[in-house]
């Protein structure tokens, strides 16, 4: 919520993270928390609406009813943008590298149900949503960035797309919250956003993200952009309609 009335409105980002091993390399300047909630603000709804009037040549009047939407009590309270971060205890890369594991999410809430039917209305919903996804990335890759120890940094950045990697990745995480790490449990809470993998290893909820972030002496110089899963502009229609989220961002 925000402070006052005039005040631009900013998401909270419930983060939990795993505890890290006894021989993780990353020294960091504080405590880390297990449990902390990130200010994000919100998408950047005026880049958007340009681009989708010059490059989609979508109508204003279909923007309003979107932002309506978008900026309305039920939308804020319906996602609850949640985010768990841990260490791989078995993927250290050498004496000065770790490997970390994230997954984060918008919840269980569809924002395209409020579309009542409008086709428009629903893709730009969807498009808010997986913008709000970026941002989060963002910020939690800031976040890890903010904790590191002088000398470390942020060297790379990865978004399997692999159904292996992402299954480990699964894997990881089940494996910890059964060892009492209280973020993997708490973030798979019933009707908190629980994330999980379904039978045919599909991420659920939809609107949930995972990836991996690398740490090392060395950072990247130009940190590559998170892409959805399966990007092309042939294969999406943000991409056909000139609306790529990672080019928003």
């Amino acid at each position: 919520m925000t402070e006052n009335a005039s005040a631009p409105f900013r998401w909270r980002i419930e983060v939990f993270s795993a505890a890290a091993p006894k021989r993780d390399p990353v020294a960091l300047r504080g405590q880390v928390r297990e449990h902390e909630n990130l200010p994000l603000d919100d998408i950047d709804l005026t880049e958007f609406e340009r681009r989708y009037v010059e490059r989609a040549h979508g109508t204003p009047a279909s923007f309003r009813g979107f932002r309506e939407l978008w900026e309305g009590v039920e939308n804020r309270r319906s996602l609850t943008p949640q985010a768990w971060i841990a260490p791989e205890r078995d993927a250290f890369l050498g004496d000065s590298a770790l490997r970390l594991a994230v997954v984060w999410t918008l919840g269980p809430a569809d924002p395209g149900e409020r579309a009542r039917g409008d086709v428009m209305l629903e893709f730009l919903l969807d498009m808010g949503a997986t913008l709000l996804l970026f941002g989060m990335w963002r910020r939690i890759v800031a976040h890890v960035a903010d904790l590191l120890r002088p000398g470390l940094h942020v060297s790379r950045t990865f978004q399997p797309s692999d159904a292996g990697e992402i299954r480990s990745l699964f894997a990881m995480q089940e494996r910890q919250g059964k060892k009492g790490t209280e973020g993997a449990e708490r973030m798979e809470d019933a009707g908190r956003g629980g994330v999980c993998l379904n039978p045919e290893g599909t991420i659920v909820p939809a609107k949930s993200r995972c990836a991996f972030i690398t740490l090392s002496g060395a950072p990247e110089a130009t940190p590559a952009p998170l892409r959805c899963s399966g990007c092309g502009p042939k294969g999406c229609d943000f991409g056909r309609m000139g609306l790529c989220p990672a080019e928003l961002f």
